[in-house]
């Protein structure tokens, strides 16, 4: 999934209005900080596991695959729904695509006091419409023209909730909220799900191993 994001962002990084010549995409861990201008994006298993609703307090629309907020103007949370996406048989060219449109909507949206907020009105082409985005969504000469020098502004990452419970789905990481907290002795314990009958699902008898806080789980 990594690989088709940075394709993605390859097209907005090679426009003369983006500051920045490489684009890559990682793992964020307790202990990562990021740069000015980095952006965060969190994939969930599903709403119900929302670190938008736990820590933001908003009203989802659970028929999305995702969703991105500020807090108060403090800091913004950018999340994509893993399970709406699983029964797509393209579903990683298709989660790619869900968080740029959701990262378009950290950079552009956020901390915006005017009218049009939302680059459905902003824009609306490409990854930035409002209506159901396929895999085969291509992004816009105008998501990139838009994208291309917001990159570079900074923007505070929500950032207490993640790795709080993450697994390696296919090589993506995968965040699972509402997990247990971490024990005494500083470790976590991992919940592990997998991909079954199209849905995400917890696999039973499986060993569920501890790792250090901080440690990869991969």
């Amino acid at each position: 999934m990594a690989e088709a994001l940075k394709k993605i962002f390859g097209r907005v990084i090679a426009h003369p209005s983006c500051p920045y010549s490489t684009v890559d995409c990682f793992q964020f861990y307790n202990a990562a900080v990021l740069d000015p201008g980095e952006v965060l994006g969190c994939f969930v298993a599903s709403s119900s596991y929302s670190i938008v609703k736990r820590f933001a307090g908003d009203k989802l629309d659970r028929t999305k695959g995702g969703y991105t907020t500020d807090r108060s103007n403090i800091d913004v949370i950018s999340e994509v729904w893993i399970d709406k996406s699983l029964p797509d048989g393209q579903y990683v060219q298709l989660l790619a695509n869900l968080a740029f449109h959701e990262i378009m909507h950290n950079k552009l949206d956020t901390f915006r006091n005017t009218s049009p907020r939302s680059i459905h009105e902003t824009d609306g082409t490409g990854l930035a419409t409002g209506l159901k985005i396929p895999a085969t969504t291509q992004i816009s000469q105008r998501n990139i023209q838009l994208m291309g020098p917001a990159l570079a502004v900074n923007i505070p990452q929500f950032t207490q909730a993640a790795r709080v419970n993450e697994v390696s789905m296919h090589g993506m990481p995968v965040v699972i909220e509402g997990s247990p907290a971490p024990s005494p002795d500083g470790t976590i314990s991992e919940e592990w799900y997998g991909k079954e009958g199209g849905e995400l699902r917890k696999l039973q008898g499986v060993e569920r191993p501890r790792y250090p806080l901080g440690a990869s789980a991969n």
